[in-house]
């Protein structure tokens, strides 16, 4: 820019200096952050991230423990570390079970998984959405709840691995996650 513009100071012209130069800023600045966070001990990219369970409700039958347990025995072995305790957790991590009336005589089982991190924000939900002939989750879970928990655990990780601001390698199936924008 011509330097007797600058010294103009008309707004058209700095903002067209702005909106030239406003990305490379950008870009400098989360350059720096992500160096930042490398280069501490302490961040999420350079450690597992610590999970607190809060646990499942509103599931028939047994579904409230056997998904609780099957979950908090899972997630470690995708990297997290998982405790039953609020206290210095990155996140927290809720199951929610809802049934209805579903199609052709099943009844409808909806899962979500919460996760939100320390600051209170939700940072994505794993949902999902499965028929079953009626009452047959009113006792024992069993082979059902094994395969919702595998599918949800890859889930939930990988929200948390986004929210981590680590890079990933899993991409989950169309519409299994729901991540909201990033909180500024």
């Amino acid at each position: 820019m011509p330097p007797a513009d600058w010294a103009a100071g008309q707004p058209a012209t700095l903002k067209a200096a702005a909106d030239a130069e406003a990305p490379k800023v950008i870009a400098m600045l989360n350059g720096i952050e992500a160096r930042r966070q490398m280069s501490d001990p302490h961040s999420l990219l350079n450690r597992p991230p610590v999970l607190y369970f809060k646990g499942v409700t509103g599931a028939p039958g047994d579904g409230n423990i056997t998904l609780a347990r099957l979950m908090t025995t899972k997630l470690p072995n995708l990297g997290d570390v998982v405790q039953d305790s609020p206290k210095g957790a990155d996140f927290s991590v809720e199951g929610q079970v809802k049934t209805a009336p579903g199609a052709n005589n099943t009844e409808r089982i909806e899962l979500q998984w919460i996760v939100v991190d320390a600051q209170g924000r939700e940072r994505g939900r794993v949902i999902q959405l499965n028929e079953v002939p009626p009452k047959s989750l009113d006792n024992y879970w069993g082979e059902v709840a094994v395969v919702v928990t595998n599918e949800a655990s890859n889930g939930v990780n990988e929200v948390v691995i986004q929210a981590s601001g680590r890079s990933s390698t899993a991409t989950p199936a169309p519409g299994s996650v729901k991540s909201p924008e990033p909180a500024s």
